[in-house]
């Protein structure tokens, strides 16, 4: 028994010694906690204000532009003249002359004598995106909402800007980088497009050539829903015909009447106007708003037998009416719906509308002086070299020239009568519709 509890007394010290040397389990580390990262600090936009410019010419409206060089600035080709002056932000001017101009694009680089401009650094081609923020220095702020393509696939922003900016203003994005220039109230043309000079003039001749050859046979301008519910399709052709087919077997007999330029409803039918206009399409060019009664009332598309598009049924807010034919008795005013309530949009489209008749006319006696500046110094070169033995008075080219610009200004008159029958035409319209006189300026 004794050495029984021996045993059990000596294991029970091993089992003690065991558990004093047994080594206590390490607590293990806590997790570590990362720090927030600190909010970057709001970069301020960079000031452009000594950047910018203000374009002036004798017989030119006012325009803005803005240094993207030392000793050049960038504006818009209408702003322009032979001899045109910059005055800067601190009211000095300083003589500058054009270094290159694209028309078609209405873009012009000005040299400035002595200048010392803060040029605006371009932003990369296209780099803004929908939701980025822009800024027109010294007038508004905006956001981009879309890109937009106009008639010569030049790719534009479209921007909500908090206030309407000047046409031609320059619009800066966050980092202080000019975008482009505004095109007007909503579009933005960028940079990008400055060097395509070249590209959009084969696109417009391609375009023109292309819509002369259609414009032999009925072409459909548009096809419009009126403030009546009624359907109108607005048709174009230098060949007057007394059917024209539709897809799906509906025909219309067109009355033509000459083409007229303020004859549209809506803005996409304007710029297909005012583009044959500007490029002597509308020359023996005839129309005819035709109502469209059959096919059924619900038609989204209207396309003509044989042709290989289609236009997509608008509306318009305006009571349209079928072209009357030649002699007849003029059609009885058709019930006018009650009168709405103009809104803004309704105040940028006449607005717009006067300033496209205005801007018509003003270039018009630009192109005016400069054919008679031509002639004037012609006569008085022919003077001088006519001293000269053996010396021709004009080379062949200026002969050219000289003779065709003489018809122009025996034709100016006619030309202004146009006009004025577009704005008689406007004026008329506008106050159809009650459009307050503000907006008609």
């Amino acid at each position: 028994m004794n050495a029984s509890a021996d045993s059990r007394a000596a294991l029970f010290l091993a089992y003690a010694l065991m558990a004093c040397t047994r080594e206590e389990p390490k607590p293990k580390p806590a997790p570590k906690v990362e720090a927030a990262p600190k909010p970057e600090p709001k970069r301020e936009r960079p000031d452009r204000s000594r950047s910018l410019v203000t374009v002036l010419c004798a017989d030119e409206p006012d325009g803005p532009g803005f240094f993207s060089a030392p000793d050049r600035v960038t504006t818009r080709a209408r702003f322009t003249c032979e001899q045109p002056r910059v005055r800067l932000h601190d009211g000095r001017t300083l003589l500058a002359k054009v270094r290159a101009k694209q028309k078609e694009l209405d873009v012009a680089e000005l040299e400035v004598v002595g200048g010392e401009g803060e040029p605006v650094p371009l932003a990369p081609p296209l780099e803004p995106k929908e939701t980025d923020d822009v800024t027109v220095p010294g007038c508004c702020e905006g956001t981009i909402r879309s890109v937009a393509r106009t008639r010569l696939g030049v790719p534009h922003f479209e921007v909500a800007f908090d206030r309407l900016p000047k046409p031609g203003s320059v619009v800066i994005d966050a980092q202080g980088r000019a975008v482009g220039l505004t095109t007007d109230e909503t579009l933005v043309q960028p940079f990008e497009v400055a060097p395509l000079e070249e590209r959009a003039k084969a696109a417009v001749a391609q375009e023109v050539s292309a819509l002369r050859r259609a414009l032999q046979q009925p072409v459909l301008a548009a096809a419009l829903v009126d403030a009546n519910g009624a359907l109108h399709a607005v048709l174009l052709s230098r060949t007057k015909v007394d059917e024209v087919k539709l897809e799906g077997g509906c025909t219309v007999s067109p009355s033509w009447e000459p083409f007229r330029m303020t004859a549209w409803f809506d803005a996409a039918e304007r710029e297909l106007f005012q583009f044959i206009d500007k490029h002597d399409l509308d020359i023996g060019l005839f129309m005819s708003t035709v109502a469209v009664t059959c096919g059924g009332g619900g038609a989204t598309e209207l396309k003509l037998e044989g042709a290989a598009g289609q236009i997509e049924v608008s509306k318009t807010d305006q009571v349209m009416t079928a072209t009357a034919k030649e002699g007849a008795p003029p059609p009885k005013p058709l019930p006018r719906p009650p009168a709405k309530a103009l809104t803004s949009a309704d105040e940028q489209l006449w607005r717009s509308r006067y300033r496209a008749l205005r801007d018509g006319r003003e270039q018009l006696e630009r192109t005016l002086r400069e054919k008679q500046r031509f002639i004037d110094d012609a006569d008085t070169a022919t003077r001088r070299r006519g001293m000269r033995d053996g010396y021709p008075p004009l080379t062949p080219d200026e002969r050219v020239r000289y003779d065709q610009y003489r018809r122009d200004l025996e034709q100016a008159e006619e030309q202004r009568a146009v006009f004025r029958r577009m704005e008689d035409d406007l004026e008329r319209e506008a106050s159809s519709v009650s459009v307050p006189r503000e907006w008609r300026r």
